[in-house]
């Protein structure tokens, strides 16, 4: 169900309830942040949580180049990324944000480089995809920072400057 506005969803959870002599189940598949069930009143409103989506980094450098940047970002970091399946994502990367775009460059690991952040695959994906924050991974445990920890709140609100919560949501089944 999509709606433009509060108003759209009320107009067809509305339009739903004309029918309700008809009708005994109506089935939404909706984002689990969604509203729509606080837009129903009187009836009984059974709400199920279901993890569908799942989602996997394959090649980190594609998925941090194709994905778009705050325009007004400038930022240079460098991520420790663990990842057992795929050797080739496995290491230390450089990135480079700036005019909406960035430069991720896989480091030789005999450079010795300052790591900032330090996360395994999957954390990345979360992070990337705007799932969950950088401060909620890193309360879990899932992201290490590294270096002077007077910074620490500095570089967490970098990487949410890098990569924000967003709604995520996928209607399809394959």
């Amino acid at each position: 169900m999509v709606g433009l506005d509060t108003d759209a969803y009320k107009a067809a959870f509305h339009y739903i309830y004309m029918y309700n002599a008809q009708v005994e189940n109506v089935r939404f598949i909706l984002p689990v942040d969604h509203p729509a069930r606080f837009l129903i009143n009187e009836l009984q409103v059974n709400v199920k949580l279901q993890s569908d989506m799942m989602m996997r980094i394959v090649d980190i450098r594609n998925a941090l180049e194709y994905r778009t940047y705050d325009a007004e970002l400038t930022v240079s970091l460098v991520m420790e990324i663990h990842d057992e399946q795929a050797e080739w994502n496995d290491g230390i990367w450089k990135l480079d944000i700036a005019d909406g775009t960035v430069s991720a460059k896989k480091l030789d690991q005999s450079v010795m480089t300052d790591i900032e952040v330090v996360m395994d695959i999957q954390t990345l994906t979360q992070l990337c995809m705007g799932y969950m924050t950088a401060d909620d991974l890193e309360e879990m445990g899932r992201i290490d920072m590294r270096g002077d920890s007077d910074k620490l709140d500095d570089m967490l609100g970098l990487l949410g400057q890098c990569f924000p919560k967003r709604k995520t949501f996928m209607n399809e089944r394959f």
